[in-house]
């Protein structure tokens, strides 16, 4: 997955994606104040009460065949799981702010941007809640599955806010490329007196 932003200036929440430190991280910070990393010493480090920074590696499950909460309608055979996309967009887009997925398939990231969310208990057991959360979104996808799995998966969210479905066939797609590629090639007529 690549990132890409247009200049210096970009959006980035680190607290959106933060993970907890490891017990033995933990407690070596209880007792010890520097770190060390490379050549340099950090005196009186304080770790974050929202955790560590994360890696540039995110270990996530993939969606097991069991999982009917998660798994779309039928098999789409690249439905990516909602925590990866949770991350990837907390992180990446405020809330409010706007996703787009020109690629959408089975929809994951546009029901990550209305507010689904993976939730885990104390024995790492993971649940979909929803968030009050939001960001707009825009998705495209040229396969007419893969439109109608996200329109399924964005219903099934229940009472959300009204989205529209713009689905344009062959027909819509012949016309575009007559419109945008096609130029005129006859002489301009001449008034004759």
């Amino acid at each position: 997955i690549f990132r890409y932003s247009k200049g210096q200036d970009c959006y980035f929440d680190v607290d959106a994606v933060r993970l907890p430190y490891s017990e033995a991280s933990a407690e070596r910070l209880r007792h010890q104040a520097n770190v060390f990393r490379k050549n340099k010493i950090y005196r009186d480090y304080r770790p974050h009460h929202l955790g560590k920074h994360p890696e540039d590696w995110w270990p996530l499950q993939p969606i097991m065949p069991s999982e009917k909460q998660e798994r779309s309608i039928g098999y789409y055979p690249t439905q990516k799981p909602v925590e990866l996309l949770q991350r990837i967009i907390d992180s990446s887009c405020p809330p409010g702010g706007l996703v787009l997925d020109l690629f959408c398939g089975s929809g994951t990231s546009l029901v990550v941007a209305e507010g689904l969310r993976v939730q885990r208990d104390h024995r790492e057991r993971k649940k979909l809640v929803l968030s009050p959360v939001t960001r707009r979104w825009i998705g495209c996808d040229r396969s007419a599955w893969a439109i109608h799995t996200a329109k399924k998966r964005l219903l099934e969210l229940g009472p959300r806010a009204p989205f529209a479905l713009y689905q344009g066939g062959a027909k819509e797609r012949t016309l575009w490329l007559q419109h945008t590629f096609t130029r005129t090639t006859a002489a301009p007529k001449k008034d004759h007196e």
